[in-house]
């Protein structure tokens, strides 16, 4: 055979099972990326139990614990229909068995889905990580509620799914069992099975363990290959490790923003981090749109966050205060050609 492939299949042969499969797989995976294939004399040592940091665009491969990062375009979604997008980061954290036909949407309500072809139906859903909301938990241990998209979210209470995230020892078999692993030991688990682990005294865990998302976002059969694919390059596909990841969440959450300017900042933060962390300048992600057009998304984003992330009325008030004495002032001097937006 080729000797790629005679090489390839040597290596499958040396490492040990647990080196090519689950999680361990994209060590393994990323070794070849960065390293390329070993040689002969090197193959007995991709078996060794080390965990190395890595990350790497792997456009457009989407699994379970793949990062996506969004880079602004032309389509004006971003800046009108749905802000939420703009510099987001999303963790995915399902897929479904056969992403072409995807499977049917049964968790969230009629007027929630898309229209278009393949509504009702999902091919891939994950949560956005740096759209952090200004409220404090003080039973989760004084962390702030994340939005994690917009199908089932924070909107209407009645309806919200909620999730955590976390990254705890996967060999307790509490843990384990109640879990669902994304990549490496970083896994997301219910609420409710959270709040219970919490309570098992024989668990050493803590509610300062897990960061709470409400809602998810999804992507149609087909959407999300059509988004990455040629002539739009939406988005970028990074697999990294799970220390950097959650080592994001929590620099995000330290920041304890509570206006919308602090919200964006911390979020944005984040999306820079993952693009510098596989060698990527802002400047490169941002450079197809004139920077008129950025601005008007970026301020877009501002006043998204506003409305759907400032949601302490205690927190971050005198902005909001604010923002109605210009308006309130504005209406004064409403003429010919003066632009006007409703208020909710």
């Amino acid at each position: 055979p080729p000797l790629k492939y005679k090489t390839y299949r040597q290596l499958k042969s040396k490492a040990s099972k647990d080196d090519i499969e689950g999680d361990d797989w994209r060590t393994f995976r990323a070794r070849l990326v960065q390293n390329g294939l070993p040689s002969g004399e090197e193959i007995t040592t991709i078996s060794d139990n080390s965990k190395p940091s890595y990350a790497y665009e792997c456009t457009p491969l989407v699994e379970v614990g793949t990062v996506l990062v969004s880079v602004p375009t032309t389509d004006l979604c971003q800046a009108l229909d749905q802000q939420f997008w703009h510099r987001c980061v999303v963790l995915i954290t399902s897929v479904s068995k056969d992403p072409s036909k995807g499977e049917e949407e049964t968790t969230v309500t009629e007027d929630q889905l898309a229209q278009g072809a393949n509504r009702g139906r999902w091919s891939y859903r994950g949560v956005l990580l740096n759209r952090m909301t200004n409220i404090i938990d003080d039973e989760w241990g004084g962390a702030s509620l994340m939005r994690g998209g917009d199908l089932a979210s924070l909107d209407e209470e009645a309806t919200t799914q909620y999730m955590c995230l976390h990254k705890l020892d996967s060999t307790d078999s509490e843990i384990a069992k109640a879990s669902s692993p994304l990549v490496e030991n970083l896994s997301c688990i219910s609420v409710e099975d959270a709040t219970s682990i919490c309570q098992n005294t024989n668990i050493n865990c803590q509610p300062t363990d897990f960061i709470t998302y409400g809602g998810f976002c999804a992507w149609r059969p087909g959407q999300l290959e059509r988004e990455m694919g040629a002539g739009r390059g939406e988005w970028v596909a990074i697999s990294v490790d799970a220390d950097f990841i959650w080592n994001e969440i929590l620099l995000q959450q330290q920041k304890k923003a509570s206006t919308a300017l602090g919200l964006i900042q911390a979020g944005t933060d984040m999306w820079r981090n993952f693009l510098h962390r596989i060698d990527r300048s802002e400047s490169s992600a941002i450079d197809r749109i004139p920077v008129g057009q950025l601005s008007f998304y970026d301020r877009m984003l501002e006043i998204w966050t506003e409305e759907n992330l400032c949601l302490d009325d205690d927190s971050g008030g005198g902005e909001e205060e604010e923002l109605t004495q210009l308006l309130k002032g504005a209406t004064n001097n409403i003429g010919s050609g003066t632009l006007i937006r409703a208020t909710t």
